[in-house]
C-alpha cells in the first residue's frame, strides 16, 4: 500500500507540472502483479506446481515489457497489461478460494487473512477489469464517462485497500 501511495503521488506530482506521467502504470503494475503473485505462491504451493509461478511471472514480466516499449508504448495508458494482470489475480483468487473449499481446513473463514486480502482482490480485479479493457476507448471517445469509470475503480480501490487492511490487522492462525 505504501508504493501504491508512493507511486500516486509521484504521478499526481507529475501531473501538476504537466510532465508525462503513464509510464509509471506500467512500472506500478508489474510490481503490483509480482507481490500478489508471491502472496498467492505461499498459500496455493500445495494446489499449484513449484514451476508454475515463477512461469507466470517471467511471462508476465516479458508481456509487460512488450507492451510498454513496442505495443501500446511507455507514454500511453497500460490497459492491455492491466487486464492480463486482473486476468490472472482473478484466477489466483478463485484458485484460493477453490482450494479453501476443498480442504476444508478452515472452522471460521472471516478469521482467516487470505480470506481478506482475497475478497478484496475479486472486488477490486473483477469490479475494474472492465475499466482496463475500455478505459483507452472510453477516455478517447467521452471524456465524462471515462471520469466517472475511473471514479468507480477509486470505490473499487478503497473496497481493495480495506480489505487488506483487515488482512493485516488479523492475528493469522499458526
Amino acid at each position: 500500500m505504501l508504493c501504491s501511495v508512493g507511486l500516486n503521488l509521484t504521478q499526481i506530482i507529475l501531473a501538476l507540472h504537466h510532465i508525462p506521467n503513464l509510464f509509471i502504470g506500467h512500472i506500478y503494475t508489474l510490481f503490483e502483479f509480482v507481490l500478489i503473485a508471491f502472496i498467492y505462491k505461499s498459500t496455493l504451493s500445495k494446489f499449484i506446481p513449484n514451476i508454475a509461478f515463477p512461469l507466470i511471472l517471467v511471462v508476465f514480466i516479458l508481456f509487460s515489457l512488450l507492451n510498454a516499449f513496442f505495443i501500446q508504448g511507455l507514454h500511453a495508458n497500460n490497459s492491455y497489461q492491466r487486464t492480463v494482470e486482473g486476468l490472472l489475480v482473478i484466477l489466483f483468487v478463485l484458485l484460493y478460494f477453490y482450494n479453501t473449499a476443498k480442504e476444508l481446513k478452515v472452522k471460521r473463514i472471516e478469521q482467516e487473512p487470505m480470506f481478506w486480502f482475497s475478497v478484496g482482490a475479486l472486488l477490486y480485479f473483477s469490479g475494474a477489469l472492465f475499466i482496463f479493457i475500455f478505459s483507452n476507448y472510453l477516455l478517447y471517445y467521452s471524456k465524462n464517462l471515462g471520469v466517472t469509470f475511473w471514479a468507480a475503480h477509486a470505490v473499487f480501490l478503497i473496497i481493495f485497500y480495506i480489505s487488506a487492511a483487515i488482512a493485516l490487522w488479523i492475528k493469522p492462525k499458526k
